[in-house]
């Protein structure tokens, strides 16, 4: 609903193309806590940091795709141990890297995680831990798939 009518959270405007495609991978979500987001964020960087999954020299296995899709994941896993019966509302996002954000340059085609919080919409770049206002992510109108 939110996409199709070009509105985010709280009916802010956002400039995103009416007929981006939606996969929904599950039939609820849980919205995250915003607080919990900030802490899982920092040891997400940590993690990587810890096990030498940087964003260096990056060949096909360990670019964007693989961080986003990493981050997904263990952000799944913390809602599974913490009992929580519905999947944390964390998306992959596809979308032409027109304007550079997060420390990623411009180029072609990029993924990162988009976050539902009780707070806002964000949207997360797990190579360098920058985190956005979806309403402020430069990049809105190119993204052309949400996976949820």
């Amino acid at each position: 609903y939110h996409f199709g009518n070009q509105r985010g959270f709280n009916y802010k405007k956002i400039n995103i193309k009416k007929d981006v495609e939606i996969l929904l991978l599950d039939l609820k979500y849980e919205v995250v806590d915003y607080y919990f987001l900030l802490k899982f964020n920092n040891w997400f960087q940590k993690l990587k940091f810890e096990n030498g999954i940087m964003p260096l020299n990056q060949k096909e296995n360990l670019d964007c795709d693989n961080f986003a899709m990493m981050y997904k994941s263990l952000m799944s896993i913390s809602s599974y141990k913490s009992e929580s019966k519905n999947e944390p509302a964390v998306a992959l996002i596809s979308v032409r890297q027109v304007n550079p954000f997060g420390g990623i340059p411009s180029g072609e085609l990029h993924m990162l995680n988009l976050i539902f919080t009780n707070n806002g919409w964000y949207v997360f770049e797990p190579q360098t831990g920058d985190l956005v206002k979806f309403e402020e992510y430069p990049n809105q109108e190119y993204i052309y798939q949400i996976i949820l």
